[in-house]
């Protein structure tokens, strides 16, 4: 339904003489934009169902960031994308109860774990989401960097701003799941194609 609503669009606002070839590019971007639209509009609700819509909006800020440098599974469908973002919302919620109970030997070791699998995974392309050589080695790069300054701002922050910390554990341990998950995945898929 997206997709119809999105070709609409880019053919009302775009000239019919384009090319079929631009048009498609612009309909899947408008598609695009309507499915993060969505996604944020309901992370907000969820947000305002749990009374927690400063953690939403800061947990998706940090976990968006982290999704895009790391990688990893990428949903079939928007609307798989759409149910599973707002699962993980509702799971970061659960999670963040559990990780402000956790000694700081734990989140030190949990940090130690993130770090290590940044540095071992990012990033994890995706048979949807190839990337050049160029771009592979700049987001490994960008993802080295932003996984080191979370540990730097957590080890800092930590006595000072302790819920800002938590709500990073969770934001960064969800994406690190999902990049093991895609790595998998895309592991278990090359295995399938020699066979």
């Amino acid at each position: 339904m997206i997709s119809r609503i999105s070709k609409t669009i880019a053919y009302q606002l775009f000239s019919p003489t384009e090319s079929q070839g631009y048009l498609d590019i612009y309909a899947y971007s408008i598609e695009c934009l309507f499915g993060e639209l969505v996604i944020d509009l309901l992370l907000l609700v969820i947000g305002i169902v749990f009374h927690r819509v400063a953690y939403i909006i800061i947990w998706t800020i940090v976990f968006t960031m982290f999704r895009v440098a790391i990688g990893g599974y990428h949903a079939s469908s928007h609307f798989c994308c759409t149910f599973f973002t707002c699962l993980l919302a509702c799971m970061a919620i659960i999670l963040n109860h559990y990780i402000a109970h956790l000694s700081l030997f734990w989140l030190v070791l949990i940090q130690m774990i993130c770090l290590m699998s940044v540095f071992y995974l990012a990033p994890v392309i995706h048979p949807n989401h190839p990337l050049a050589i160029k771009t592979i080695e700049r987001t490994r790069i960008y993802a080295r960097c932003l996984i080191s300054c979370e540990v730097f701002v957590f080890f800092i922050d930590y006595y000072s701003f302790r819920k800002f910390c938590y709500i990073l554990i969770s934001a960064v341990c969800i994406s690190i799941i999902l990049a093991w998950i895609g790595w998998g995945t895309t592991i278990f898929s090359k295995i399938e194609e020699q066979r």
